[in-house]
């Protein structure tokens, strides 16, 4: 009767029942804190980019200079983005924008985990947990003074 009551190894089987729940746990506080903060530097980007737009700055070129919408809205993020995430457009009908107008910046970021929470919820039995998120964000302005020489073309948010 004696050997039934000893509870010898019953924590370390305990412990490692729980521990994947409780590592599951942790990894997702963390990976929602780091992309709740890429989503915030994304929307940051997008209206700082609209707002600057606005202004009747050139939307830029594929260079993102420091004095274009596309440069301001890098800077607003961090610099956490890349030049190709971020997109300028004048929706309205064929020709040049005008004061009144929109100004339109989306900004596109795709979002990798930095924790192993998705190989571990696969480990656990989780079918098709993405690899990455793609965080979109739109922000629209009105023109207070029209850029020179931009066609308008694109959608509205």
């Amino acid at each position: 009767m004696r050997h039934i009551l000893k509870s010898e190894g019953q924590a370390v089987v305990e412990l490692v029942l729980v521990l994947p729940l409780i590592l599951v746990m942790v990894f997702a506080i963390v990976e929602f804190g780091f992309a709740l903060n890429s989503h915030l530097a994304v929307s940051n980007a997008a209206a700082e980019g609209a707002r600057y737009g606005s202004l009747g700055t050139a939307p830029g070129d594929g260079t993102c200079a420091l004095s274009t919408v596309r440069g301001r809205a890098l800077i607003a993020s961090g610099e956490n983005l890349d030049c190709s995430d971020i997109a300028v457009s004048y929706p309205g009908a064929p020709g040049s924008a005008a004061r009144g107008d929109s100004v339109v910046v989306r900004v596109s970021h795709d979002y990798q985990f930095i924790t192993p929470l998705g190989s571990l919820l696969v480990l656990l039995g989780a079918v098709g947990f993405p690899d990455h998120l793609t965080l979109e964000v739109c922000s629209t302005g009105r023109l207070e003074q029209a850029p020179a020489s931009v066609a308008r073309g694109g959608s509205a948010c």
